[in-house]
């Protein structure tokens, strides 16, 4: 990291900057296992590349310190992106055909301002039994996204099942979390203009209900795919909740020293008010030539992004007088 690391005699490197070298170790290893990777996380790649972008296009003075070291991981983020299309449109063409245009540049990234969710819109969620994750019925969904555009209010043509699936109440574990990443996706392809605030603090404030039941049950690694995931894509709306010190430590903590994340595990989903036992879903997971895992290895890089964004903004307003034109 060079001269740009801040020290502390009695800590060391700051929270910022292990933050942005764990991203840093994170992408080193995606560059040497690059063609191993499936869509999931060559798109994950893509978005941190995306919002690395960002950071400097929207508060270049947050990021100045570090504005060198975002720029060369920015880069790096391009170019493995443009070599995992490639790799995939090779191995996988008919999947490929259908949902590659995922792992493109956006033609419009998102950005928001940093923001806190509201407990007072927090659902009850629906039971483990009604809430089962259907990994086709969303890629139909996300792969609508892409269709012929027109000019009136549903520009993309989604299907009113896609709408009213993705905009159910009450959702939990990944069932919610594709629906944050649905309306993220609906932005990005000019399908809508913006998500309602509404829409973006009723999901993301249920996400961190679920966050903090897995902060409860003391972080099980069954639970660890979804919960970098919940980091991630709410961090990228800019939910400064999903930036707790002890949540940052386990994204930390679960990183190897390859920079990849492992231990594939049955997700259990877990329903608190009854004594069910937990119901054990197996989730896609494309384990690596090295037992590392890929979805979880790219949802923490997006997670891993999130929170640079986050600790580079707590460091910036720690100096007085600091303020975002």
């Amino acid at each position: 990291m060079g001269s740009g690391i801040c020290m502390s005699a009695a800590t060391g490197p700051s929270l910022l900057d292990r933050t942005l070298y764990s991203l840093g170790l994170t992408l080193q290893y995606i560059e040497n296992q690059v063609s191993e990777l499936n869509l999931d996380g060559v798109f994950c790649v893509r978005r941190a590349q995306e919002q690395l972008q960002a950071f400097l296009k929207h508060e270049p003075q947050v990021f100045r310190r570090i504005r060198h070291q975002i720029l060369v991981l920015e880069d790096k983020a391009g170019r493995l992106a443009d070599k995992g299309i490639l790799s995939i449109e090779k191995k996988e063409p008919e999947y490929f055909s259908k949902m590659g245009f995922l792992m493109r540049a956006a033609a419009n990234p998102f950005w928001y301002p940093s923001r806190v969710t509201s407990s007072s819109i927090i659902e009850e969620p629906i039971s483990c039994e009604e809430s089962l994750f259907n990994g086709t019925n969303s890629d139909n969904c996300f792969s609508e996204l892409d269709g012929p555009r027109s000019n009136n209010s549903n520009p993309c043509h989604i299907s009113e099942w896609c709408i009213e699936d993705k905009s159910k109440p009450r959702q939990r574990d990944y069932v919610l979390t594709h629906q944050v990443l649905f309306w993220q996706l609906a932005e990005m392809w000019q399908c809508i203009q913006e998500v309602p605030e509404n829409i973006r603090d009723r999901l993301c404030s249920n996400v961190l209900r679920d966050v903090e039941m897995t902060e409860r049950m003391s972080f099980p690694t069954p639970l660890a795919d979804l919960f970098l995931e919940q980091i991630g894509l709410c961090g990228l709306w800019g939910y400064v909740d999903f930036n707790k010190p002890e949540f940052l430590r386990k994204v930390l903590e679960w990183q190897q020293p390859s920079g990849c994340y492992t231990d594939a595990s049955y997700f259990r989903c877990l329903d608190v008010s009854t004594s069910e036992k937990p119901r054990r879903v197996k989730r896609t997971e494309q384990i690596l030539s090295d037992g590392c895992l890929a979805h979880k290895t790219g949802v923490a890089l997006l997670a891993l992004t999130a929170n640079v964004r986050f600790e580079a903004e707590k460091e910036y307003f720690q100096i007085p007088g600091n303020t975002i034109q």
